[in-house]
Formats: structure tokens, sequence, C-alpha cells
């Protein structure tokens, strides 16, 4: 595989399933955190508790997203279809999930033979845009999980968080839903046969599911309740192995997935088999507020800790999520990737890679930092939006990925995307940075989601703003005057530059209050995805 990142353009079609989401790890809470939090963390949450507290913080404060505001979206998306009459929350069992999938697909059956499902047709919106109505965006679903076929790099199977699971053969030309007879959650993880694109395993809340016929037809291989999967792996060698981490622990399969061992029952976020030599192959599960860096050399049988160097959290501090990462052109080498809470992380703990299959390891900033202050590229939050003190979704959307030949480049992130070219060392906002206006070349590097704006020049006694080449009207202010690189638009501080540092004062009431006398550039982020 020549590519090593990928972006698919998902439309999410009905299908039969529970709920949206799955269910969010729980994030750091600062001392001065709303009442609301605390309950969504508590151990016997009520829904209509959490509402009514969260509704009256926000009659007496100003509203700002944040990670709180974005965990109680997601947390109350996934809680909806669980919630009882009186607020407290019911999560179903296999048995009853298995129960209410008959009742569904039987009701579908008789509507279909019936004809009163007939005379429907898909009215859209098969294009979505942000609000300008302007610029295309590609927000009709996540995407959790995703694998290419390793014998026919045509092939792609895709998870998502409520649009169920797709397939192309046409490296992602073409999607066809694959899960319409599927009651399902979000779809966390899926993993393709190294020989056979036509067999491969997925997982959604409560199982996992195996297809050898190219996802035409699903089986149950293994159910567990509330079971959520975080990645799968398939032994290259011998495809009767496989190993599924989960947040109910770690599974085995010896036989295709006819059976499964659970070797251990701590929550586990990654697993991989090392490339070239499948006979070993590396976790990373929890443990209390830490977590162990594991590794097995017999196939996944035995599994030991491992790890030399690994990090342990401080006082207040908690790993709430980890990736590892696996370096092809170097297989010795691997990344480890983790998120978590404490006063000073904001989400992120680090970067640290090892170069003897995970016996000793070490952190990639040059400085050992862990924690605040941040300062891009030096040491750069990979979790928050802004790459610093920004908020930040956890585990949720965090991924990280190595180039496969070169195991210097890396791209990684949560809520936005950075690249690194040495190993770990810096990290650089993965955006488009090559975007200038005519006259004006930006001073400062573009986050991952910028709108660039352009403008003429304009003089003091002018009658009219400067021109804008896209209907966004800023009022301006420099900050400090005359100004230093950053300007104040519409209330949000931005990156910026002009041609010339003079800036010419705009007349009366007009809100453009200081104007470049030379071409100029705004750069203004955009909303997170």
């Amino acid at each position: 595989m020549n590519n090593y990142t990928a972006v698919f353009l998902l439309v999410v079609m009905w299908c039969p399933r529970l709920l949206a989401q799955e269910q969010p790890s729980p994030i750091y809470l600062s001392p001065d955190a709303p009442s609301w939090m605390h309950l969504m963390q508590s151990g016997q949450p009520n829904v209509f508790d959490i509402q009514h507290a969260y509704r009256s913080y926000y009659r007496e404060q100003p509203f700002q997203k944040n990670s709180y505001t974005q965990y109680y979206k997601r947390w109350m998306t996934w809680a909806r279809p669980f919630t009882e009459a009186d607020g407290t929350l019911h999560l179903p069992t296999v048995k009853e999930d298995r129960s209410k999938a008959s009742a569904l697909l039987a009701r579908r059956k008789s509507e279909t033979e019936s004809g009163a499902a007939a005379g429907w047709n898909w009215a859209g919106p098969s294009k979505t845009y942000h609000t300008d109505g302007l610029t295309k965006v590609t927000w009709q679903t996540n995407i959790y999980a995703v694998d290419i076929a390793p014998s026919d790099p045509n092939v792609l199977y895709a998870g998502g968080e409520s649009g169920g699971i797709w397939k192309t053969t046409d490296k992602g030309l073409n999607w066809t839903l694959l899960s319409a007879n599927i009651l399902h959650d979000a779809f966390g993880a899926v993993r393709i046969h190294p020989t056979d694109p036509n067999t491969a395993y997925t997982a959604t809340r409560g199982k996992i599911l195996k297809t050898i016929d190219g996802g035409a037809n699903w089986s149950e291989v293994y159910t567990e309740n509330n079971l959520r999967v975080n990645e799968l792996a398939i032994h290259a060698a011998n495809p009767q192995i496989v190993l599924a981490a989960s947040d109910q622990g770690f599974l085995v399969s010896t036989n295709g997935g006819l059976s499964w061992t659970k070797k251990f029952n701590q929550k586990t976020w990654a697993v991989k088999f090392k490339p070239g030599d499948p006979a070993t192959a590396f976790a990373v599960r929890q443990n209390g507020s830490g977590s162990d860096f594991m590794q097995s050399t017999d196939h996944g049988a035995n599994w030991t800790t491992a790890g030399l160097g690994w990090w342990v959290p401080g006082a207040g501090e908690s790993v709430t999520g980890a990736h590892i990462a696996v370096c092809p052109s170097r297989p010795e080498k691997l990344y480890a990737y983790l998120c978590g809470s404490g006063p000073t992380l904001n989400g992120y703990i680090g970067v640290f890679s090892s170069a003897d299959n995970g016996a000793n390891w070490v952190n990639t900033n040059p400085a050992n930092t862990i924690g605040e202050p941040y300062a891009i590229p030096s040491h750069s939050n990979l979790m928050a939006h802004n790459g610093t003190t920004g908020f930040n979704q956890g585990f949720y959307d965090m991924a990280i990925v190595v180039n496969p030949n070169n195991d210097q480049q890396l791209i990684a992130g949560g809520t936005s995307w950075f690249k690194s070219t040495d190993g770990g060392a810096n990290w650089e906002p993965s955006a488009d940075t090559s975007a200038t206006c005519p006259g004006a070349t930006p001073t400062c590097k573009p986050w991952p989601r910028m709108e660039l704006t352009c403008g003429s020049p304009a003089t003091a006694d002018s009658t009219t703003p400067p021109t804008l080449d896209k209907a966004m009207k800023p009022a301006w202010t420099a900050s400090p005057a005359p100004i230093s690189g950053v300007l104040t638009v519409a209330g949000t501080t931005t990156c910026s530059s002009v041609g010339a540092t003079t800036m010419a004062t705009w007349p009366g009431t007009n809100p453009f209050r200081q104007i470049p006398t030379t071409a100029w550039a705004v750069q203004k982020p955009l909303p997170a995805m």
C-alpha cells in the first residue's frame, strides 16, 4: 500500500439500528466542571436529571463549545435509545437485541410484501454544504473503522458511526451498504482476511460478525452483553487466528471465529501483529488509572507485560485510550499514542516509540515533555482541535498511522490532524499551507480546517470597504495596533497577513475599523467536524 491516508465520503442511509454512537469513554473533569458532567460520569446516571442540570447551567452561563459540551452531545445521543420512562438507563442484553432484530426484520418483510413501504424514493440530501451554502463538506457520518484488503487494494470495508458497514471494490469510487438487515450500533472495528477479500470480520455493540461472501451475509461469531470492540487483527500466515481488543477484555480465536477465549478481562484499546513476523503481537490494556503494554511471542496464545519506560500516570492523571502504529519498513519499531485525563494534559499524553519490539520505550518529544504548556510544532497537543488548549473528544476520534515506506513520517490526531516527518519530535498541522492570495502571503500556518479569504487593497479615503472574494464581512480591530500578525474577525482571533504593516483607519461608524493599504489575507478557523 503506497498511500497511507484515505478520506471516505459516505452517505448515511437508513437501516435498523439501536443507536448512533458508542458509549463515550469518560474524560477528565476539572475541579470547576459543571454538575451535569459529574452526573453523566456517575455510576447510575439519569438522563432527565442531566438534561435539567445542563439547561439550568446554560440559562446562567453563555454557551461556549468545549470538551464538555461535545461530550454531552455524544453521551445524550448514545443514551437516548436506552432511556426508561423515569430517566434511568437500561442496556439491552444480547437476547433482547436478537429479539428486537427479529421483530424489525419481520416487520420490514411484512411491509414489503403488503406494499406498505412502497411509493418512497430517495429525495436527498445527496450533498452537504457548510453554512456559507457554497463549501461542500463530508459531515454525513463519521468513519470508525476502515480496512484495505491485503490481497486486493481495490476492496475496502468501512464501518460508520451510524451509517452501517460499507464495501467498495473500486478503491472508494462507489460504495455498497452491507448491513441493511443487521440490527446494529456503530461499527467500531473491521478487518479483512489476508488472502481472501470476501472474508472479513466486523464488530458492533454486543457482537462480532463474520462474512465469507463479500458481505452479502453476516453471521454472529461472538456475542457478549454490551460488547464494544476497539480493534481486530488477523494472523497473516494463519488466518484462523483472530484477535479482538475490546472494552470487555481481550479475545482470541484459533478457528476462524468458531470459538473464542478471553485472555484477560481488562479494557483493551489496541492490538497489532508485527509486520513480517505474526508470531509476535502487541496490545495495550487498561490497568487501574494507567495502562500496560502487552506482548505475545506465540501467535497470541500467551501474553505478558513488557515495556521498560512505558508511561506511568502521576497524581490525578489517567490513561483513557491508546493506539499502536507498526512500521512495515522497520518491523522492530512501533509507536504508541496515548490520550488521558489530568489537570495539565488536556486530553493528550504523548506519542512514544520503541526500537526493539516494545521492550523499551521513549517519548518522541526530545525534551520528554508531558502536558501544558503546549507549543506548535515542538510540543503540539495532538488531541486538541487547535493543537494547544482547545477542546478534544478523547479516544472517540483519535488515530495514528505511519508511512509504510518511511518510519519517520506519521499522521496522528483527534479533532484535528497533525503530521510529523521526524519520528514525532515535531508535529505540524496537517493542512494545505500553500493557499495564498494575490499580493499577500500568509505568515502563520493555517489549522487543519481553514477558510482563506482574500481581499483587495483599500485607502483611507475610499468610499467602500475592501472587496471580499467570499461572502464574509468581518468587523476588524487590530491587536495590537497598528497590526502584528493577528486580527479579530467577527470575534474570533485568526491568523492573518497583509502586504504591508501600514493600516488605514476607516472613517465614521463603518464596521471596517482598520483597513490594510495593500492586498490582504485572513485565515478563519472553521467549526470542528
